[in-house]
C-alpha cells in the first residue's frame, strides 16, 4: 500500500543531494570499509539525538504517568484495543519486552487487545516516529501512522465476535466474505484513480471530493460487514430489522442460486474492467456515435445580437488581440463564439482538438473537437469549429493538433457556422487530461 501511495522519494534530502559525493567507480575493499565505518560514526551522531530525545520521552511516560490511569479508560473490547495500542506508543518497548508486559495485562483486557499491544508497538512508537520525522517527510510519517493503526485496529473487527466471553468456533460465511471482499476493491479501486490522476477520465474535477468521500464509505462499509463474515449460521436471528423485500439472513441460508450469481456478477463487472481492462479515453469514433455541436443558435430569423451588460465574455473576448482557447475557457469561448459567430469574424483564433471528420448532406467537414463533460463520461458530448477546406489539410481523422487560423462564418440551412480559416497547424500528443469542462 505504501509503495501505491508513493512513488516518489519521500526522504527529506533528495536524492541528488545525498549522492553528491558519491562515486560510481568501484572503490577498493579497504577503502569502502573505512566510509561505511566513518558513515557509522556521523549516522550515531545523526541519528541518536533522535533516539534519545525518544528514550527520555518514553521514560517520562512510564515514570510519571500511571498506568492503572491509561488502563481506566479500556471499558470494553475496542477501547481497550485502542487504550493498549496507546499504551504500546507511549512506552516504546522493544518486541522481546512487549511480550512480558502483555502478559501481565492478561487478567485485565482481552486476548484482542493484547494483541493489538504485540502487534502495533513493534511497528510503530514514540521513539521511531521522532527518529523518521528527522529523515522522511512529515506526511509520508502520518499516512504510514494511519495506515498501521487502521491496520492494526482492523483487528477488531475480525476477532470481536470470536470473543464473547471465551474462545468460540468461528464459521465463515462465505458469501459475506465475497460481500467484504467487493466493498474493499471499490474502495481500493477508487483510491487507486484518485491516486493515479485517472479519475478525471471519468467524472468532473468538481465532483472529486464526492468520490473520495465515497472510497471512504466503502471503507468505512467494509469493516462494518467483516464481523458478519464469522457469524454462526446456529446464532438465532433478529427478525425485527428486516424489511419488506427480505432478510439477508435468509439469503445465505437458501444457497447459491443463478440470481444470485447474476447478481453478483453485475455488482462486480465494473471492478472486473476496471482492474484488468485498460481505460480508453473518448476519441471520433465516439464523437461520430453521439454528434458533435459547432452551432448554438438559431440565425434563420435574422436578428441582430447586440451586446449588453450581460455579455461579459463577448466584450472580453472582442477585445482580445488572439482568442486562444484552453481548457479552462474552451466551453465558454466556444459557446460565445458559435451564439455570436457575426462578432468574432477576422479574428485570430487558436485551439488544440482531435480531428472528426462529419458526414453532412453527402459532403464531409473536418471539425476540430473536444469532449465537453458536464459531470462524468456518460453525459459527455462531443463540441468543436469547422475547419474550411479541412480535407485539403489531409489529417487523419483522431489526430490531435494544435491549429493557428482566423475566424470566418459560413451560412447553412439559414444558420451561421462559424469556421476556421488554417494559417498553421502540428500534431501533437493527445493531452493527459483530453476532456474539458464546464
Amino acid at each position: 500500500m505504501i509503495y501505491f501511495l508513493f512513488k516518489q522519494n519521500q526522504l527529506k534530502r533528495s536524492k541528488e543531494t545525498m549522492n553528491e559525493d558519491f562515486s560510481l567507480q568501484k572503490q577498493p575493499f579497504t577503502r569502502r570499509v573505512k566510509a561505511m565505518l566513518e558513515h557509522s560514526i556521523d549516522e550515531f551522531f545523526d541519528m541518536g539525538k533522535f533516539l534519545i530525545i525518544g528514550a527520555i520521552l518514553a521514560a517520562f511516560v512510564q515514570t510519571y504517568i500511571s498506568t492503572q490511569s491509561i488502563l481506566g479508560l479500556g471499558e470494553g473490547i475496542l477501547a481497550s484495543t485502542v487504550v493498549m495500542m496507546g499504551l504500546a506508543y507511549l512506552l516504546s518497548l522493544c518486541s522481546e519486552a512487549d511480550a512480558f508486559i502483555a502478559a501481565s495485562f492478561r487478567h485485565l483486557f482481552p486476548q484482542t487487545s493484547l494483541l493489538s499491544f504485540l502487534i502495533y508497538g513493534p511497528m510503530i512508537d514514540l521513539k521511531n516516529t521522532i527518529m523518521m520525522l528527522a529523515v522522511f517527510k512529515v506526511r509520508f510519517i502520518l499516512v504510514l501512522f494511519v495506515i498501521i493503526t487502521g491496520t492494526v485496529l482492523g483487528h477488531y473487527f475480525l476477532f470481536i465476535n470470536g470473543y464473547k466471553g471465551g474462545v468460540t468456533m468461528v464459521y465463515i460465511q462465505v458469501r459475506q466474505m465475497i460481500k467484504a471482499i467487493v466493498l474493499l476493491l471499490f474502495a481500493v479501486f477508487i483510491f487507486h484513480l484518485h491516486k493515479s490522476g485517472e479519475i478525471t477520465r471519468f467524472i468532473n474535477p468538481n465532483y472529486l471530493t464526492f468520490s473520495q468521500i465515497a472510497s471512504v464509505l466503502f471503507l468505512f462499509l467494509f469493516f462494518i460487514q467483516v464481523p458478519r463474515i464469522f457469524t454462526s449460521p446456529y446464532d438465532d436471528h433478529d427478525h425485527s430489522l428486516c424489511g419488506p423485500w427480505g432478510c439477508s439472513h435468509e439469503e445465505s441460508e437458501s444457497g447459491g442460486t443463478l440470481k444470485t450469481f447474476v447478481a453478483y456478477g453485475l455488482i462486480i463487472l465494473p471492478l472486473f474492467t476496471g482492474f484488468l481492462l485498460p481505460f480508453k479515453d473518448f476519441g471520433a469514433a465516439e464523437a461520430q456515435n453521439r454528434g458533435v455541436s459547432y452551432v448554438t443558435h438559431d440565425h434563420s430569423h435574422g436578428e441582430e445580437l447586440e451586446l449588453n451588460d450581460q455579455n461579459k465574455t463577448v466584450e472580453e473576448m472582442v477585445n482580445k488581440p488572439v482568442l486562444t482557447l484552453t481548457n479552462d475557457n474552451f466551453a465558454s469561448y466556444l459557446t460565445t463564439i458559435t451564439s455570436y459567430p457575426q462578432y468574432f469574424k477576422g479574428k485570430e483564433i487558436e485551439l488544440e482538438g482531435f480531428i472528426l471528420e462529419e458526414e453532412c448532406h453527402a459532403n464531409s467537414r473536418a471539425v476540430i473537437t473536444r469532449f465537453l463533460v458536464t459531470h462524468c463520461v456518460a453525459d459527455a458530448h462531443a463540441i468543436g469549429l469547422v475547419i474550411e477546406d479541412g480535407a485539403a489539410l489531409g489529417i487523419e481523422e483522431n489526430t490531435w493538433i494544435y491549429v493557428k487560423g482566423e475566424l470566418g462564418i459560413t451560412d447553412s440551412d439559414e444558420m451561421f457556422i462559424p469556421m476556421i480559416n488554417v494559417k498553421s497547424w502540428r500534431e501533437i500528443q493527445v493531452p493527459t487530461d483530453p476532456y474539458i469542462y464546464p
